[in-house]
């Protein structure tokens, strides 16, 4: 069911032509130190001072109240927040929505994103931003930063050693002068198959690099410009494919140009180009024994095999201006651009032999197009900030064209074309939200914030779930919070209801349709000093959705968690543990889902305990230690992919569990 939407959107394009204050062209943020901030729309992490290895961001997010992953092996989860992920929450990458190839979700966009490659990591958590598309319930942003200028050079690297032959390196240099600077470094990742608290193995090794450089010059005082490319490889096994990887070969360049006037109306431009690219392949044969069809028993076996090529390129502009209309006042303007082409196709071969012989006289193959998409997005946006006093007004609005061109699409398979193959649409796509934070003294803060966006289907939707001609999703999500902080002690509460009307749910993992859901829930975040150095911390989530057109619980909805934990730190030495505690799942739609995963049943609950140790003998080294599912409990995420892919000498399980006991050390250097 369609709601209207434009008049609203229309009242909050009004609203930011009424003159109102000093507005900041980034998102609000507030420094945490891994738990929620205080502030109510952004925590940001600094990743360079993460203590921990982790494979990539999704596995860092793991750790962020909210979050949850739905594992596919080793490395490469997909990303959820209070139960929404792929395309419902974007990723960007400095100033580009990222994007991946694999129509299974063997590499989403953080799979890509190793923190010890970035600088900072920024979660935005309901309405509080449109300037990186039509998403409100949440966005993730990673940024890598230009040095400070005339910081002369620095170093930084790091190394991590964990069970199951894992091996995390990282390392970067960095100068900076008056007028030019210059960033390299390089980042690599191995690990073998790890095994289940109960000794069973999953296929989960993955091999990953990445490259990347960066250099800028201070044109003047007032301009800067920068340039920067990215390109790295992997490979990858998977318990939740009937494939692995064996090619995740992705490129990226980046350029910027960015003027500042102080003191004008309009105080400063901001242009930037963004190119990136993903060639990915997929096959059932290279890291797995080949499955064996008897043709004539005891006489001639046929040995099938199949390979997927998926390639995505993705080109994206973007023109932002700032305007100081007043002293309390600031409103940024801005437009993007986005072109996105998916191709992909199968390439199936038999071999057929003679029984226990390598004499194999017949062989033939066959390629099929598997999709062929290319999706271009016009959008403009605008967004205000007023301040006065304590209290801080913001508002946003955005409006998409959305130009969506097929090729011929087919099903998983390749067996069947899918409806609206070589045919083309356009959508317009609306958003906007109002916002409103006050604070009380130096202790309270509260804010409320409402908004409403547009979400067409994406291209994994359209091309492998037959959701050409689906409707747009329309989300209505009212956010709230309360936070208090004193010299010893933060608490901050958040709670949501969302509207979502025709939701996209992908039934079966082969079809998609539309139905009406409503979200709710709550997340609270708390950190107390008991005595010296030592604190508590506590935090919880809790979301709650439903089917409304089918009368059943929204699929793919991750149930209530609480974590208690305890950590002591000084100047030099770090310890802390904490335990997990997550409830059973028994609000089900078995066979539903989205395009990363389908509800497989009811999930038990869980618990899992964590201990940690850090030593810094100076400034520039950091050395910690730890152990991960301590008990060596085996389970599994209630929002997870299936485990019945599992190659020939692997156990066989519903779910793709986490992995048994870990043990952890790292240690990084910076100077």
């Amino acid at each position: 069911m369609n709601i209207p939407i434009r008049g609203q959107v229309l009242g909050l394009l009004a609203m930011l032509v009424a003159p109102v204050s000093q507005g900041q062209s980034t998102l609000p943020a507030v420094q945490i130190d891994a738990q929620r901030s205080a502030d109510s729309s952004a925590e940001v992490l600094d990743l360079r001072q993460v203590d921990r290895p982790h494979s990539d961001v999704a596995d860092l997010l793991r750790d962020v109240g909210g979050f949850n992953v739905s594992r596919v092996g080793g490395t490469a989860g997909s990303v959820f927040l209070r139960g929404l992920g792929g395309a419902r929450l974007p990723v960007v990458v400095n100033d580009a929505v990222s994007d991946a190839a694999c129509n299974h979700g063997m590499d989403p966009a953080t799979s890509y994103l190793q923190p010890d490659g970035y600088d900072l990591l920024t979660v935005v958590k309901g309405p509080a931003t449109v300037q990186f598309g039509p998403a409100l319930s949440g966005q993730i942003r990673v940024q890598r930063l230009a040095p400070e200028v005339g910081g002369g050079s620095h170093f930084r690297a790091a190394a991590g050693r964990s069970s199951f032959d894992r091996l995390d390196l990282s390392a970067e240099y960095s100068w900076s002068g008056e007028n030019l600077w210059l960033r390299v470094g390089g980042v690599r990742n191995d690990s073998d198959d790890y095994r289940d608290g109960a000794g069973r193995r999953f296929q989960s090794f993955y091999t990953r690099y990445a490259t990347a450089l960066a250099t800028g010059a201070h044109i003047g005082r007032d301009t800067d410009i920068e340039f920067d490319t990215e390109n790295g490889d992997a490979v990858a096994g998977f318990p939740a494919f009937h494939m692995d990887g064996t090619r995740f070969k992705r490129s990226v360049w980046g350029a910027k140009l960015a003027h500042r006037m102080p003191g004008s109306i309009l105080s400063a431009l901001e242009f930037s180009l963004r190119w990136q690219r993903v060639k990915h392949l997929m096959d059932d044969y290279t890291y797995r024994p080949t499955l064996v069809e008897e043709l004539v028993p005891g006489f001639l076996d046929q040995f099938p095999t199949l390979q997927m090529r998926q390639d995505y390129t993705g080109r994206t502009a973007r023109l932002n201006a700032q305007l100081d209309v007043g002293p309390e006042t600031g409103l940024l303007l801005g437009i993007d651009f986005r072109d996105d082409e998916h191709l992909g196709d199968n390439v199936r071969t038999t071999k057929t032999c003679f029984t226990g012989t390598d004499n194999c006289p017949l062989f033939s193959a066959s390629r099929t197009a598997f999709y062929d998409l290319r999706a271009r997005t016009e959008g403009l946006f605008a967004e205000l900030t007023h301040r006065t006093g304590d209290l801080t007004l913001r508002a946003g609005a955005r409006a998409d064209r959305l130009r969506t061109q097929a090729g011929e699409l087919r099903n998983f398979l390749g067996t069947q074309v899918l409806p609206g193959s070589f045919d083309e649409r356009t959508e317009r796509l609306y958003s906007g939200f109002l916002r409103a934070q006050l604070r009380h003294g130096e202790s309270l803060e509260g804010f409320v914030a409402l908004g409403v966006a547009q979400r067409a289907a994406s291209n994994l939707e359209r091309a492998s779930f037959g959701a050409f001609y689906i409707d747009p999703e329309t989300n209505t999500e009212l956010d709230a919070g309360l936070s208090w902080r004193t010299q010893d002690t933060r608490i901050s509460v958040n709670a949501f209801v969302s509207r979502i009307d025709d939701f996209i749910l992908a039934e079966q993992g082969i079809r998609a349709l539309n139905v009406d859901a409503r979200r709710y829930g709550a997340e609270l975040d708390a950190r107390t000093r008991i005595v010296g150095n030592w604190h508590a911390l506590a935090g919880l989530a809790w979301v709650r959705a439903d089917n409304l057109t089918q009368h059943v619980p929204l699929a793919q909805t991750s149930p209530a968690e609480l974590r208690l934990g305890v950590e002591y730190a000084d100047e030099r030495f770090s310890a802390g543990a904490n335990v997990r505690f997550v409830q059973r799942q028994d609000r089900v739609h078995a066979g539903f889902g989205n395009a990363l995963g389908t509800d497989l049943g009811e999930t038990p609950g869980f618990s899992t305990v964590r201990v940690m140790l850090g030593w810094k003998p100076d400034a520039r080294l950091q050395l910690s230690t730890g152990i991960d599912n301590l008990f060596d409990r085996s389970y599994a995420e209630h929002i997870s992919r299936s485990g019945v892919f599992q190659p020939a000498g692997f156990v066989q399980t519903t779910r793709v569990n986490e992995p048994g006991r870990l043990l952890w050390m790292r240690a990084r250097v910076e100077f």
